[in-house]
């Protein structure tokens, strides 16, 4: 509810304010001949201070904004040990060396570097197949990924464990989808901003054959940025959707989450 009061312009509180102000005193409930309407006038003049106060800072939080805008973290994302995303695969860290040094047997998704130039706080990653987009309630928290602080030029690794993603998804009949899911915090201006990137991906394996491991078995392609949502610019709309939706899971009507739901739950 504060986020829907934030949303009411400045202007709208100050003619609510003139308004009983003139309903006082046209009513006769303040009478222009006592004391009651000097304690009016100064309690407007008050009010007026602290009106004028409000709006000086919001022009000083747009202007911030702006520049945040223009400044935000941003995210480049790549193979492991490739340049590209496109044309990449899952796959282990002992692939690339005879030897695995450091016995890391996750699968290795995809790096993720943040080229914006302001940097991003608490950082959560999730990887969602698309078969998953409709309810991910059940998965968010064992498919994320979190950093305190990720800078300009920081680069990083997005690994899960071998049967994080159920191979159920896997179909060698036709090409697939993953969401990446993003959410951080501008250390700035402390905006909270969610994206969802859609990962296309289609199999390298043979029709006939049952896949084992998601490692060497698909290639990504088409990556591309499907939604972004920050706090300041969200909508009156999404706001209340937001709340009905809590209202609906707090009630215990509603149990399911899908990726649009979690992207306006700011």
């Amino acid at each position: 509810m504060r986020r829907l009061f934030k949303k009411v312009p400045i202007t709208f509180w100050t003619l609510v304010i003139i308004a009983f102000c003139a309903y006082l005193v046209f009513s006769e409930k303040v009478s222009p001949d006592t004391t009651e309407l000097d304690t009016l006038t100064k309690i407007l003049t008050i009010l007026g201070i602290y009106f004028l106060a409000i709006q000086v800072k919001k022009q000083t939080r747009t202007s911030q904004v702006s520049n945040e805008y223009l400044n935000q973290s941003n995210f480049k994302f790549n193979g492991f040990c490739i340049e590209n995303i496109e044309g990449a695969n899952p796959c282990l860290c002992s692939e690339h060396s005879e030897i695995n040094y450091n016995e890391c047997f996750d699968i290795h998704w995809f790096n993720y570097t943040q080229i914006g130039k302001l940097p991003a706080k608490d950082v959560k990653v999730i990887l969602i197949h698309g078969d998953e987009s409709k309810d991910i309630s059940g998965v968010i928290k064992d498919r994320k990924i979190e950093s305190e602080m990720v800078y300009n030029g920081d680069e990083h690794q997005f690994k899960l464990a071998p049967h994080a993603v159920p191979l159920k998804f896997f179909n060698t009949r036709k090409n697939g989808r993953f969401y990446i899911l993003i959410e951080y915090k501008s250390v700035y201006t402390k905006i909270k901003y969610k994206r969802i990137y859609s990962l296309g991906y289609s199999p390298t394996i043979r029709l006939e054959d049952t896949p084992k491991t998601w490692v060497k078995s698909i290639r990504y392609y088409n990556l591309k940025l499907e939604h972004i949502v920050d706090s300041e610019s969200i909508s009156w709309k999404e706001i209340i959707k937001n709340f009905w939706y809590k209202l609906l899971i707090r009630i215990g009507i509603k149990k399911d989450l899908d990726i649009y739901e979690w992207l306006i739950d700011l």
